[in-house]
């Protein structure tokens, strides 16, 4: 099961990225998205970054569906959020994605 989600899930990813970053420049929010990295075992295969004048925040993709991310207020130098999922579909890496953008 974890080969098709390493087809589906970066494509997600592209489509999110691709169908969002306008909507969050709008916002004041740079998205960019660096990979498809050919990453062995413990190394992203995606990483994107959204970053506003109050908060940036780190997304990395890795192979079988893992994704962990870090947000960090900038005006709250003490204030960073941590946290890993696993995803199981392109919906909930879609939701995710924009429970993220929310708070960027």
């Amino acid at each position: 099961m974890t080969e098709p989600l390493d087809l589906l899930l970066p494509a997600a990813l592209e489509r999110w990225w691709k169908a969002s970053r306008s909507l969050l420049a709008a916002r004041g929010v740079t998205a960019t998205l660096q990979g498809p990295f050919d990453a062995p075992g413990m190394d992203p295969v995606y990483i994107l970054r959204m970053d506003s004048e109050h908060r940036e925040t780190e997304v990395c993709l890795f192979r079988g569906g893992t994704v962990l991310f870090n947000g960090f207020d900038k005006h709250q130098a003490a204030k960073v959020d941590s946290g890993s999922a696993e995803m199981s579909s392109e919906h909930d890496l879609a939701g995710l994605l924009a429970r993220l953008a929310e708070r960027v």
